[in-house]
């Protein structure tokens, strides 16, 4: 099993506590998008970034440290998207909640790829963040080896 299916296994069992919480967090992290102020530069870091007009309908940035233009989405699962946060705040709900992309794809009227491609996006940085966070086990457990056989031919990664 990859980790991506095992992620998605883990998810699925969650409680319904859990995923209100998981929703709740991704939707403060959404909000943290339109907060007034201007964000730090995701290049340097610099907290010396000034307003510098509008691209694709968002307020752009431009760093006096480094000199490069950003957006609030910039370096984020939702960089180079052309939809709002209310539109991943659902295809995020509609994952964690096990939804079909079909379903996503009907609900939302956007085309099946996108739905995917987002989703896909959403799962890879979920993946991710075990590597990162420390992971303490605690009572019995037990490890057995698996020997998957994987293909790749004919497959290719689009994001």
């Amino acid at each position: 099993m990859t980790r991506l299916e095992e992620l998605t296994k883990c998810i699925k069992k969650l409680s319904t506590d859990a995923v209100n919480t998981l929703l709740d967090a991704v939707k403060i992290l959404l909000a943290s998008e339109s907060t007034a102020g201007n964000p730090d530069c995701p290049y340097c870091g610099s907290t010396e970034a000034i307003r510098y007009g509008h691209k694709c309908g968002k307020q752009r940035f431009l760093c006096k440290q480094c000199g490069r233009t950003f957006v609030t989405t910039t370096h984020t699962i939702m960089s180079q998207s052309h939809f709002n946060g209310a539109v991943w705040q659902e295809v995020i709900s509609d994952t964690v909640q096990g939804n079909a992309i079909d379903y996503s794809t009907k609900k939302l009227g956007i085309s099946h790829r996108t739905v995917f491609d987002m989703r896909h996006k959403v799962l890879l940085a979920l993946q991710e963040l075990p590597e990162t966070e420390n992971i303490l086990l605690d009572g019995v457990s037990e490890l057995d080896e698996t020997f998957v056989l994987e293909s790749y031919k004919g497959n290719f990664r689009r994001l």
